[in-house]
């Protein structure tokens, strides 16, 4: 797999086997050294709280799957039946070109030139140490 050694734990799972990709002793670190400022478990408080409890409440909605459907796999079958009975198979347009598009080193460039500007008319300050 690209390359690398990898450690590897080989389970069965139902009628299955499983290989599941692992961590190596050095790759796996503690959360609290790593990151001290975590925060607790508690899921806000007072008004912050409340408020996303209405936010979530009114996106609320139920679960519908059936509204749901892969086309992708609806589709792939009539193509591969189109072109078996040797029908021409449209091909989509191509996306269309980007417009306004702007050369961000160009932005960039000026920003620092006009830095520069300023610079060379404003007089130096000295700094304090």
């Amino acid at each position: 797999m690209r390359g690398k050694q990898y450690l590897t734990a080989l389970r069965g799972e139902d009628r299955l086997l499983v290989l599941q990709t692992l961590h190596w002793a050095d790759e796996v670190r503690d959360p609290g050294q790593e990151l001290p400022e975590l925060p607790s478990g508690r899921a806000g408080k007072g008004e912050e709280r409340d408020m996303a409890i209405q936010l979530i409440d009114a996106l609320d909605a139920p679960w519908e799957p059936d509204r749901y459907h892969d086309t992708y796999q609806e589709k792939v079958p009539k193509l591969v039946r189109a072109k078996a009975k040797g029908e021409e198979i449209a091909v989509s347009e191509e996306a269309p070109q980007a417009t306004n598009v702007v050369d961000l080193m160009e932005v960039l460039q000026g920003s620092l030139d006009q830095a520069q500007g300023s610079r060379e008319r404003e007089p130096a300050e000295p700094r304090q140490k």
